[in-house]
């Protein structure tokens, strides 16, 4: 749902391989946890036709050597099998460093990410700036709640929560110009070139964590309101004591907020009181705690139906639409 990873960025392609006779010799590939049988293919513009290639492979996140092999006398175009090579069965980034010896010395680097399964959607097909982020954030973590505990913690500390000011999500409107509730159009690369990155309101951390926990294949990947956007010209309640991201304790007056939800809840956005993490939170469990009192209009969930996937843009800061509409 929504716009691939721009074309001047690097990208997700299968398999990835050595051609020293590309600007950028190599893409970066994306496979579950455990897979093996590999293999490597090569094309090295030299002035012999034979000598040794050697592939080192290393988890970037521990720093360690996990698989070596060289292979001598082999034609300068051609394909090695990685014999004995298979992924961790955790959710890292694999680094591969592939050299070639013959009239001269040529090497490249490019990395494997190691994700649960298929990227689901909107992360389908997963863009390589999301993963880097999320196989660092979520690494060594080997199940669906684990990812999603992992890269929701990480979302709150690493990020910068505006105050609830515009940032780089835009609503849809039907015909007649009323919002619509069950969907909404997220700028993922601009929100990805903020300076001050993450950095955004309530919609961009919901957004941006289901592009993180989906990027792994976590199917818990839908977005919620505690409003629909009729109500949202002034404020519906008051919070309990939270700590948004980036700032300190607070109790604030918000028309809506926005949070990651399928059966549980995931909020990278806030925690409540000063550091409980909305990590796998039961509903009821959530609300209590966000809300201390209704100022106007109770709690209404929205989308009505239950929640919705957002859609990811890839135009860049300065091509974003004024707020709030995205049509």
């Amino acid at each position: 749902m929504g716009e691939r990873e721009p074309p001047d960025a690097d990208r997700v392609a299968m398999p990835p391989g050595l051609d020293t006779s590309r600007a950028i010799p190599t893409f970066s590939g994306c496979y579950k946890v455990g897979t093996g049988g590999f293999s490597l293919a090569y094309s090295v513009e030299d002035q012999v036709e034979f000598g040794t290639l050697l592939v080192v492979v290393w988890d970037e996140g521990a720093g360690e050597r996990i698989w070596q092999r060289t292979y001598d006398f082999v034609p300068r175009r051609g394909q090695v099998v990685l014999e004995g090579f298979v992924l961790p069965s955790y959710i890292t980034s694999v680094g591969f460093q592939v050299t070639w010896s013959g009239c001269g010395v040529i090497f490249t680097r490019f990395n494997v990410f190691v994700v649960l399964d298929a990227p689901k959607m909107p992360m389908d097909p997963a863009w390589v700036s999301v993963l880097r982020i999320s196989c660092q954030w979520a690494r060594g973590e080997s199940t669906p709640d684990g990812a999603a505990s992992a890269l929701t913690q990480k979302l709150w500390e690493n990020g910068h929560y505006n105050g609830g000011r515009p940032g780089y999500t835009r609503y849809f409107r039907d015909p007649n110009g009323w919002p619509v509730d069950d969907g909404e159009r997220f700028y993922l690369r601009a929100f990805l070139d903020d300076p001050w990155f993450p950095y955004g309101q309530c919609n961009d951390f919901a957004n941006f964590l289901i592009c993180l926990i989906t990027s792994i294949s976590n199917p818990t990947n839908k977005a919620r309101r505690t409003h629909q956007l009729l109500f949202t010209d002034a404020a519906n309640f008051r919070t309990n004591w939270i700590t948004p991201a980036g700032q300190s304790p607070t109790k604030a007056e918000w028309t809506y907020h926005q949070f990651v939800s399928t059966n549980r809840v995931w909020d990278g956005c806030l925690t409540f009181g000063e550091g409980i993490f909305v990590i796998g939170m039961e509903f009821n469990g959530y609300k209590a705690g966000l809300v201390e009192v209704i100022l106007r209009y109770d709690w209404q969930s929205a989308p009505p139906a239950g929640w919705f996937v957002p859609e990811v843009s890839a135009i860049s800061a300065d091509q974003i639409p004024p707020w709030p509409w995205a049509n």
